[in-house]
């Protein structure tokens, strides 16, 4: 039986075969450049290109179908601005790693981890200050990069600023999603009092994932790729539809930083715990009203390293108190909230399966 997401998957492996070839040329002219500069410039973006092609690239392959969408005719010339949201992804992903103090990304070392190995190898003093001052000086550098992918692609002036419009609108909210995400700790004193507490809760929770992930992961791209095939009209929905693709992105992310393997993820389970972060599944728990399951999971909450036992104790604290159950619930009602979304889309059905498939990719994700 073939699974409903099979189309999204060869679309995302369409696009990744079309445009890791681009991907290669641009970095090995920016090597070229940074040489000039100097060995650790060209070293860091040898660093940044590995972790960069390391991803998922669904960000990018939503810029090509938002383009394809809006009734966009050159296929070829979608490619290389479609890789500007993939450069600044991975960006952001080297702050998000100093912030969460994590050590492995994409299954290859974070780049703050990265470059205090090389300040001991090389015996730079004060290696870690080193590897935090050169991972973020890394990420800026992508950023200017991912803009440098938009702005020379070969779209027309106006077409580009309205793009690089939605692109800094929605970036600057990320990051404020971020500052809320940073102080999102749990409060473990006493479970939520009340259906309104528990409402609240969980509001604060999802503008968090508004903000953090859904915009900036699907309404973003299809957005992106949507104006630059010069279209109008559909952009709420699309904005609507991405962002039912973006909350179940991360309520998904939420789980597989539980539940999920180290191996397939290539980065470290449990770190949620570690940053006792009110993630959905926390929510969920206290939602319960297990005072026994609570003072467990108080046990785990900010422990400065979690061990394979207690990831397993997580486990199955989240399946006694049927948090991961409702977890699953939620992401379904997204999915439908999606899929309703999908007719204002397109009136194409391969469009519309295409779409659909999208949703189920993302929902049944494993890394």
């Amino acid at each position: 039986m073939i699974k409903k997401s099979q189309l999204a998957w060869e679309y995302l492996e369409n696009y990744r075969r079309q445009a890791l070839p681009l991907l290669e040329l641009f970095f090995h002219k920016q090597k070229e450049e940074a040489k000039k500069v100097g060995e650790l410039p060209a070293e860091s973006l040898d660093y940044f290109h590995n972790l960069c092609r390391r991803g998922k690239f669904i960000r990018g392959a939503f810029i090509t179908l938002g383009y394809h969408l809006g009734g966009g005719t050159k296929k070829g010339e979608i490619l290389l601005p479609s890789l500007a949201i993939e450069l600044f992804h991975t960006a952001i992903l080297i702050h998000d790693d100093i912030m969460d103090e994590d050590n492995l990304r994409r299954g290859i070392k974070t780049a703050h981890t990265y470059f205090t190995d090389y300040a001991r190898r090389t015996k730079i003093p004060q290696p870690e200050h080193f590897g935090l001052s050169q991972a973020i000086t890394l990420a800026d550098t992508g950023f200017y990069l991912s803009w440098q992918l938009l702005l020379e692609s070969s779209f027309s002036s106006s077409l580009k600023l309205k793009a690089g419009q939605e692109l800094a609108k929605y970036i600057s909210r990320l990051t404020y999603g971020q500052m809320l995400d940073i102080t999102n700790e749990t409060s473990l004193t006493t479970p939520l009092s009340g259906p309104a507490a528990a409402e609240e809760t969980l509001k604060r929770i999802l503008k968090i994932f508004r903000y953090k992930t859904a915009e900036y992961t699907g309404s973003l791209p299809l957005i992106i790729g949507y104006i630059l095939a010069g279209g109008e009209e559909k952009i709420e929905a699309l904005y609507n539809y991405g962002l039912a693709f973006g909350w179940i992105f991360q309520i998904v992310d939420d789980l597989l930083g539980i539940f999920g393997q180290q191996e397939k993820l290539g980065k470290s389970l449990g770190s949620d715990l570690v940053q006792a972060k009110k993630t959905i599944l926390v929510y969920y728990l206290l939602e319960n009203d297990r005072q026994d399951l609570l003072n467990q999971l108080r046990k785990l909450l900010g422990k400065k390293k979690i061990t394979p036992t207690d990831l397993e104790k997580a486990k199955q604290l989240f399946r006694d108190s049927a948090a991961y159950t409702k977890a699953r619930q939620l992401s379904q009602t997204y999915l439908q909230e999606g899929l309703e979304m999908i007719p204002q889309l397109s009136s194409h059905s391969a469009d519309q399966d295409l779409l659909e498939s999208f949703l189920y990719l993302v929902l049944e994700r494993e890394k």
